[in-house]
């Protein structure tokens, strides 16, 4: 039998506590040594800055959104949800299984005056 290795293309939102912003640079190294490992590729990423939350989740109020574009296959994908799952800065993410690979910047980026917000875009392949 002949192993397949399939890549496929997510969306990934990630929400971290805004008292852990010291954070975000390992949150992110682990998940591109994650992704890297098994050759998967990172598209996009953009930090959104700090937002309000639409409800409270575990008594917080806003949180920083942080935006991935990836490429990788189903094993990588599980090792990440598992990653975030379990790291307890994260307090939320969602993971979308896109059709091709999103290159352009987000309309959240692409909008940032409206809000004056600091946004960090990084293009990585």
């Amino acid at each position: 039998r002949k192993l397949c290795i399939i890549m496929k293309h997510y969306e990934i939102i990630l929400l971290i506590d805004p008292n852990k912003k010291s954070h975000i640079e390992s949150i992110l190294g682990n998940c591109k040594k994650i992704i890297f490992d098994s050759s998967g590729k990172i598209y996009i990423y953009e930090n959104w800055g700090i937002r309000n939350l639409a409800y409270p989740i575990k008594k917080m109020n806003m949180a920083i959104y942080l935006l991935f574009n990836i490429e990788c296959n189903i094993e990588v994908l599980n090792a990440l949800k598992l990653y975030f799952r379990y790291n307890s800065f994260i307090i939320r993410y969602l993971v979308i299984k896109m059709d091709f690979p999103v290159v352009e910047l987000s309309s959240m980026y692409l909008n940032k005056s409206v809000d004056n917000i600091n946004y960090n875009v990084g293009l990585i392949f």
